[in-house]
């Protein structure tokens, strides 16, 4: 698995941290303190979750796991009254939700994250 340092995440980036999951930069600052070493401020979000951990540090020098998560839009096709059927324009791939959100109409695109071939969270 590839990996980056904590010198070089930018707000988008997306990383395994300490085994508790796939978590996204929001915000990031590099501090360069009069006295001591440098080090990288950052406010990740769990894209799983949602958690939002805050002011997060990190050796500049310090590796982390990337995360290659893939974002897809799908259309909205059908509901059977127990799932929402989601299919991709592109590949005719197919994801089921359980029903429980709101605001489903057919042809409505969404937004889908994947991670290792898993959906990891949905939007828009």
């Amino acid at each position: 698995m590839a990996s980056i340092l904590a010198g070089d995440i930018r707000k988008g980036s997306t990383f395994e941290y300490n085994g508790k999951g796939v978590y996204t930069v929001t915000e990031f600052q590099h501090v360069k303190p009069g006295k001591g070493a440098a080090f990288v401020r950052a406010t990740i979000k769990n894209v799983v979750t949602g958690q939002v951990l805050s002011d997060i540090t990190f050796n500049p020098t310090a590796k982390l796991e990337t995360a290659q998560v893939e974002t897809r839009k799908m259309s909205y096709s059908y509901t059977d009254g127990e799932f929402y059927y989601f299919m991709d324009p592109d590949t005719f791939d197919m994801i089921t939700l359980k029903l429980g959100g709101g605001g489903m109409h057919r042809g409505n695109k969404n937004f889908f994250l994947l991670w290792q071939g898993q959906l990891v969270s949905s939007f828009g």
